[in-house]
């Protein structure tokens, strides 16, 4: 279909913009193909480690370490619910145990000059400053901790026991080593 206006004839520039938008459809194309084969690619990548680690945790030894190093996690993870710290002010029996909300990451102990006290308290303000000034007490000794009900009178130092904290660190070295002999 020829057309003329001003000059110009309509088809051509139809045939101009269509080529365009073919041209346009044609760099689309050859993109997603590209980009497909390198998803394709990265998947592959992680079919062959996975298949690598089934192969490695699927023999009789690995299959039995893996499910052994499940149940250890599963037995010392600790999903409670926040810290416990004794709480009270000079005490004359016992303290409570208490909850430490979300911003109190561990238990406190001060010796003042006239009281003692045992609370929850946030770690990061856990120096002589903000304990006297918050507690305006000039003369303390005091003592923060991050384990449950930590914050007693009598504490046996020498005494040390595994927390899961530290088993699930040591576990790792533990499974490395343990390969190792293997």
């Amino acid at each position: 279909m020829y057309v003329e206006k001003d000059g110009r004839q309509i088809n051509s520039m139809c045939k101009t913009q269509e080529e365009m938008k073919k041209n346009q459809e044609e760099r689309i194309i050859a993109t997603t193909k590209n980009t497909i084969e390198i998803i394709t690619g990265k998947v592959e990548e992680v079919e062959d480690c996975v298949s690598n680690l089934e192969e490695k945790t699927t023999g009789s030894k690995g299959g039995f370490t893996l499910l052994g190093v499940l149940i250890i996690l599963s037995v010392l993870y600790d999903s409670g619910p926040s810290l416990k710290c004794y709480s009270c002010i000079n005490p004359v029996d016992s303290c409570t145990v208490k909850s430490c909300t979300v911003h109190f990451d561990s238990c406190l102990y001060i010796k003042a000059k006239t009281k003692t006290y045992y609370k929850c308290w946030k770690f990061e303000n856990c120096n002589y400053n903000y304990l006297s000034k918050d507690l305006r007490e000039e003369t303390l000794q005091y003592e923060c901790c991050k384990k449950d009900l930590c914050n007693k009178v009598k504490r046996s130092r020498s005494g040390k026991s595994i927390t899961g904290t530290i088993a699930l660190l040591v576990t790792p070295l533990l499974i490395a080593f343990w390969r190792l002999l293997i």
